[in-house]
């Protein structure tokens, strides 16, 4: 176990039970289900030893909850001040610490913070509690016999508050999510460490937290309140709080402190002795702040593969949906870095739905093992009625979508490959662009093997009837010109006969281009095309608005002070 080192036996060993996922992971949907994360970067992470990777801090937050939590500790520690008191410290200039919170992010904080104090304040008046305190999170400290070892940690996130109701004292974790409560799938080895923590945890003593912060976040066990892991408990409740709708769901867990112990009994101390026992390096997102990126032999190295020469931006990742983003509007691509909530009617367009639709209908089938083409029985039987995943579609819609699936099957990938070829869909290439300090991130349809050499393939929908191209295609589809650089910085192994495809399915049939990424030509285009993108974006440190036609198409209109001033001049153009 790589964190039983007795080296440095002041330093904490914590897990969070976010790192503890089980058999059921975190993901929406098939087209989300390959996104799983590192089990080696959470073991590395517990490891407070290892110190954390260095990186420049940005202007702005970058975190969405970072100011969430700062106003809320405002209204509920310290100073106890009130919501409205609390909320003005995001005014203009929208500082909170050293800082910047950018304005679309504040106008966020301000409607989250609202709708969360406003739905905790309304569940403790249902539920007659009084007493009401908040809490720092509860910690459950292991401590071993030999004083050589280290103290283990479990914790939690989230906001925490004990209470007393007419049926006893109550330990209670407000998990809030930025969405709506219930859209993520946790396992039960996850919730039961959530329960088992705050059932039987200690509470952190905030006023010698307070005064060495930086020392607990550095390692050092956290400082507990004495006796307060014999405080008496009746009920432990642990729920998500939607910060979008201000909504809670059916509790994650709700029961006395020996169902808690017995539930992380069945199903979290086995998953925490599991990811600790022989974990597995998965390059991904996770490398973005991995304590071992820079000898992590699993990284693939692109050094030089966005022609950027300067280490002095904080570390980010770049995708080609970062490039296009911020070419359209900086702020646009700030809010999405962020994750802030989308307008869900701009974002899944009906293009856009019936194309995530074909995709998770054509991903099932290519997931099966052994492989096998695509063929007339795997079309939906009814083509004006069919469901992909969460995509459902009738009519016009779904005869469209079904008319581009059977296009498909001319040009299916597995048409002259083995059963037992090795194949991934929906799969995450990372590649380590040193020279910028930026990870590079693309997400393949699918990637196979054909003939011994790895294939990349890039699946499009339109309804357009003429099809674009020559060079136009690597601009009309970028993730075509990045896959070329991953090949060359080994993210994908190039063999002599690789080749990266361009699928574009239409009702009235399929076009697929297939481009060499051996081809030097091809190489200087698919730089021509994403290096201005990434130079753009790395560059960038204002995310500053660009207000005008693209406000008509952006998701997150909600949130844009510039989108609402702008929205009398964009409704003529609708």
């Amino acid at each position: 176990m790589p964190v039983s080192s007795h080296d440095h036996p002041t330093r904490a060993v914590r897990i969070y039970s976010s790192a503890v996922r089980g058999d059921s992971e975190d993901h929406d949907g098939p087209e989300q289900a390959k996104v799983l994360g590192c089990s080696m970067f959470h073991v590395l992470k517990a490891d407070t030893a290892r110190p954390r990777p260095r990186s420049r801090r940005a202007r702005h937050v970058e975190m969405l909850f970072e100011p969430f939590n700062q106003v809320l500790d405002l209204m509920e520690f310290g100073q106890r001040i009130s919501e409205a008191e609390a909320l003005d410290q995001l005014s203009p200039p929208n500082r909170i610490g050293s800082e910047l919170v950018h304005e679309g992010l504040a106008t966020w904080v301000r409607q989250a913070v609202s709708r969360y104090h406003t739905r905790l304040t309304s569940d403790m008046a249902e539920m007659n509690a009084r007493n009401v305190v908040a809490v720092r999170p509860w910690v459950h400290q292991i401590l071993a016999d030999d004083p050589r070892s280290r103290t283990h940690e479990l914790c939690v996130w989230g906001r925490a508050y004990s209470y007393q109701t007419p049926g006893g004292v109550v330990r209670e974790l407000r998990v809030p999510v930025v969405g709506s409560a219930g859209e993520r799938t946790r396992s039960d080895a996850e919730k039961s460490v959530m329960a088992y923590v705050v059932a039987v945890g200690a509470l952190i003593d905030s006023v010698r937290f307070e005064e060495a912060r930086g020392l607990y976040w550095g390692g050092r066990p956290f400082p507990l309140v004495p006796g307060s892991t014999s405080e008496p408990t009746d009920q432990v409740r642990v729920l998500e709080v939607g910060c979008s709708t201000g909504r809670a769901v059916a509790p994650l867990f709700q029961g006395s402190v020996e169902e808690a112990t017995a539930y992380f009994a069945d199903h979290g101390r086995q998953a925490i002795r599991e990811l600790f026992r022989s974990p597995e390096r998965t390059p991904g997102y996770d490398c973005l702040s991995c304590k071992e990126r820079d000898v992590c032999a699993r990284l693939p190295r692109g050094t030089g593969m966005l022609g950027i020469r300067d280490r002095r931006r904080p570390r980010r990742i770049f995708t080609v949906t970062s490039g296009r983003y911020q070419t359209e509007c900086a702020a646009k691509e700030h809010f999405r870095a962020l994750r802030l909530p989308v307008d869900q009617t701009r974002e899944n367009t009906p293009a856009v739905r019936l194309g995530k639709g074909v995709h998770a209908w054509l991903q099932r089938l290519h997931d099966r093992s052994p492989r096998r083409p695509c063929t007339i029985t795997d079309l939906p039987e009814d083509s004006g009625h069919w469901q992909a995943s969460r995509w459902h579609f009738d009519g016009d819609e779904a005869r469209e979508g079904a008319a581009m699936l059977a296009a498909h099957l001319e040009v299916c990938p597995y048409i002259g490959v083995s059963p037992d070829t090795l194949a991934h869909t929906e799969q995450v290439i990372v590649a380590d662009d040193a020279d910028c300090d930026t990870l590079v991130v693309a997400h393949a349809d699918l990637v196979y093997q054909r003939n011994g050499s790895w294939c990349y393939r890039e699946v499009k929908t339109t309804s357009a009837e003429k099809i674009i191209d020559g060079e136009r295609l690597l601009s009309r589809y970028p993730q075509a010109a990045l896959a070329v650089l991953l090949y060359r910085a080994g993210a994908i192994p190039l063999g002599p006969l690789s080749a990266i495809e361009v699928e574009i399915l239409t009702p009235n049939g399929a076009d697929l281009r297939v481009l060499d990424p051996r081809s030097p030509a091809l190489l200087d285009v698919a730089r021509q095309k994403i290096l201005p993108m990434a130079v753009a974006w790395h560059g960038d440190a204002d995310h500053l608005p660009n207000p005008g036609k693209n406000c008509r198409r952006c998701p997150y209109p909600q949130w844009c002070p510039s989108a609402q001033n702008a929205s009398g001049e964009t409704n003529d153009d609708r």
